[in-house]
């Protein structure tokens, strides 16, 4: 399979759990259902699964924690699923941003596939808590819409991902399994920004791609989750 080199320029930041807080602690928000997005293996993740109105317009990855029984059924489940790289949960009803600020354990529904979208439960009314916020933003209606494709990259040395950043409608979800030197890109911070494109705010292609950051190489894996039409 041909692979792509491209010469990419990245900026490193990253939002302290102070600055998280205090962005979302004077929230008018309505409890909701925020579904998000299940993934990773060696350490769990949610993304939640945003739209441009409230109370969803935000992007969030978290780090969660299931009990040893969770994580166990939901990968045996993914194991036996190999080609089904989406798994979604549907929490009980919250104020996102609330949670955000003081996290506290609560409950979730665990399917295969898109649980709005015919997916299959597999794990019901199991609990998750909340170990790390890794990004939090809040979206801007009236933030200029990127015109180049910047995502988030976060994750260990075992598994990382990179999350398509969201500005302004219409707009993109994409997470991608990636293999890099993380360490040596994050240096410590919870995630880096990485321009993947200097020409045009669209997904990235993932078969074979190999694309260089610096002095670091980034090896696209495998696509987690791909949305156009809730960010129209």
């Amino acid at each position: 399979m041909k692979k792509i080199t491209l010469i990419i320029a990245y900026v490193l930041f990253s939002i302290s759990t102070n600055a998280q807080h205090e962005h979302a602690q004077h929230s008018k928000d309505k409890p909701s259902t925020h579904g998000m997005l299940l993934f990773g293996s060696e350490m769990i993740y949610a993304s939640h699964l945003p739209m441009f109105h409230t109370p969803h317009d935000y992007q969030v990855i978290l780090k969660l924690t299931l009990s040893n029984k969770d994580k166990a059924s939901y990968l045996a489940d993914k194991k036996e699923h190999p080609n089904n790289p989406t798994y979604t949960i549907e929490p009980e009803r919250f104020v996102l941003p609330d949670m955000v600020s003081d996290p506290k354990p609560f409950k979730i529904n665990l399917y295969r596939g898109h649980f709005e979208r015919g997916g299959v439960a597999i794990l019901k009314n199991i609990e998750v808590t909340i170990k790390e916020v890794v990004y939090f933003k809040k979206f801007n209606p009236e933030e200029a819409k990127a015109t180049t494709a910047n995502y988030i990259l976060f994750g260990n040395k075992k598994q990382q991902f990179i999350a398509h950043e969201i500005t302004n409608k219409p707009d993109f979800e994409q997470i991608i399994e990636v293999n890099t030197d993380i360490d040596a890109i994050l240096k410590g911070e919870k995630f880096s920004i990485l321009k993947l494109s200097e020409t045009g705010n669209t997904p990235i292609g993932v078969s074979g791609n190999k694309l260089k950051i610096n002095d670091s190489s980034l090896h696209l894996l495998e696509q987690v989750y791909l949305e156009f039409g809730d960010l129209k």
